[in-house]
């Protein structure tokens, strides 16, 4: 029956952390010991796969019967390459062992006397937990907006008064912006920002990672359940779901705003260049483009994980809970101590300019524009007055540290609130401060400050994140079985 309409109910947004890697990781392996007759789950280094089940091609070197995977197996586990046997041999040599991308060989392997050992590389055919989704959703999603535009060129002629041809001369305008509540850093860490433990130490700027010129950005995907559905906890059949997959997207402007009455919220805007629709949510081709072919990524596939509502501290947060610190220099006709803050925000703009050459069919990169300068704005009612001299300001080089504190208390729970979510807005100038006040309201202030991202040396500017969530790792395996081939 078809959809009468699709609501806010039955949608559920994912992001990976790479848009033309592995969207898997194998952690491990099955071993059937022939001499025991026992079947294990080894652990091995996390290898990055492009398929839940691949092809016997996918796995093997062309041209040759050793296995793509034997050299790094064997030296994750400590087996010299001498005892190794030919891949997929149902019948080995005793005291070898042998590797199987074959499910039919490793099971008549199973079935022999032969004193060897087998291992199953199929990731499809592992124990559950073997294998991890890189794919990972964004929780608390309030807003989520798509489009695409494909830029022509007309092609006209004498003698013919319409055109004859309309080309495609540059790659098509795909965008995506969505809003989402603020809670621990989880969400901001699936955005590749750094994000460190609530009492960590560990300095680098939020930024850096999209700084880099490397990368095929990320993809995201919306996930779209049956009408009248929850997209969480949906138990319904995978066809009865549909997938819209956005590949390449570079993360071109992030903001974070509060305000008294209100939820915190953060905003993302994205650049892709890629978009697909596809039924299910299984096993389907990444939507990534090899930028200098405008082609498909092919034989990479990623899979939707089931949607849920986070393991997180908070539903959400309350400015009720959140801290600012201003230093008192930051501002000439205000005590800062004093100024009841009614709102704030802070945005990261990460312009980009794609690079074009003759030969590459779409902009092989897509490069932040330095310098990049992030701003804070801050509305507060004016209090207690400030000392100062603007003739002074202007000869201070002082730069100081903005501090945002979000803090949450846990849904139903009594108790002091504790930091779930902190900004550092390091090396901070003042660029304005406006006073309004008029007959029949409280007179105000806006305070803009701004700061410059700086490099991965540079600890004294930029924003620096720190979350209750895990502490960021670097998302995406060292070895991946396709590439390394």
């Amino acid at each position: 029956m078809a959809r009468n309409r699709v609501i806010y109910q039955s949608e559920a947004l994912f992001v990976s952390p790479n848009a033309t890697g592995a969207h898997y990781v194998l952690k491990k392996i099955k071993r059937w010991d022939n001499v025991a007759n026992t079947e294990s789950d080894i652990d091995i280094t996390d290898v990055g796969i492009d398929q839940l089940n691949p092809t016997q091609t996918e796995w093997s070197t062309p041209g040759s019967s050793a296995n793509c995977l034997q050299a790094f197996i064997s030296g994750d586990l400590g087996i010299a390459a001498a005892d190794y046997g030919l891949l997929n041999n149902p019948d080995p040599v005793p005291g070898k062992h042998i590797l199987y991308n074959k499910l039919s060989d490793y099971t008549d392997f199973k079935s022999t006397n032969k004193a060897s050992t087998g291992y199953l590389l199929i990731p499809g055919e592992q124990s559950e937990g073997s294998v991890e989704n890189l794919v990972q959703q964004i929780h608390r999603v309030q807003s989520a907006n798509y489009s695409f535009t494909i830029n022509r060129t007309d092609v006209n002629e004498f003698g013919q008064l319409a055109r004859i041809d309309s080309l495609v001369l540059e790659p098509p305008t795909v965008n995506l912006d969505f809003n989402y509540y603020p809670t621990d850093g989880r969400n901001e860490s699936l955005l590749n920002f750094h994000v460190q433990g609530i009492n960590g130490n560990d300095v680098q700027n939020a930024a850096g990672l999209h700084l880099k010129d490397a990368g095929k950005g990320q993809n995201f995907f919306i996930m779209t359940s049956p009408e009248g559905t929850d997209a969480v906890n949906y138990s319904g059949g995978d066809s009865n779901k549909g997938t819209i997959a956005l590949g390449n997207g570079y993360l071109s402007d992030w903001s974070i705003e509060a305000s008294v009455g209100a939820i915190p919220s953060a905003s993302a805007t994205i650049e892709l260049y890629n978009a697909k629709s596809d039924a299910g949510t299984q096993e389907l081709g990444v939507p990534s483009v090899d930028l200098e072919k405008g082609s498909p990524i092919t034989p990479t596939e990623f899979s939707l994980p089931p949607a849920d509502s986070g393991n997180v501290h908070a539903t959400a947060l309350r400015p009720g809970d959140i801290k600012l610190t201003i230093p008192s220099k930051l501002s000439l006709f205000n005590d800062v101590d004093e100024i009841n803050i009614q709102s704030f925000n802070l945005s990261i703009p990460l312009s980009r300019t794609p690079i074009d050459r003759i030969g590459s069919r779409f902009a092989f990169s897509r490069v932040v524009d330095f310098p990049v300068t992030a701003s804070m704005t801050v509305n507060a009612l004016v209090s207690e007055l400030n000392t100062g001299n603007l003739a002074d300001m202007l000869d201070d080089c002082e730069e100081h540290d903005v501090k945002v504190q979000m803090k949450y208390n846990e849904s139903c729970t009594a108790g002091e609130a504790k930091d779930s979510l902190i900004f550092d807005f390091k090396g901070a100038r003042i660029d304005s401060e406006n006073i309004t006040s008029d007959i029949g309201s409280n007179k105000s202030v806006d305070l803009t400050f701004s700061t410059q991202i700086g490099g991965p040396e540079d600890d004294e500017h930029g924003i620096y994140i720190s979350g209750l969530a895990p502490p960021t790792d670097d998302p995406m395996p060292a070895w991946v079985a396709s590439s390394s081939c």
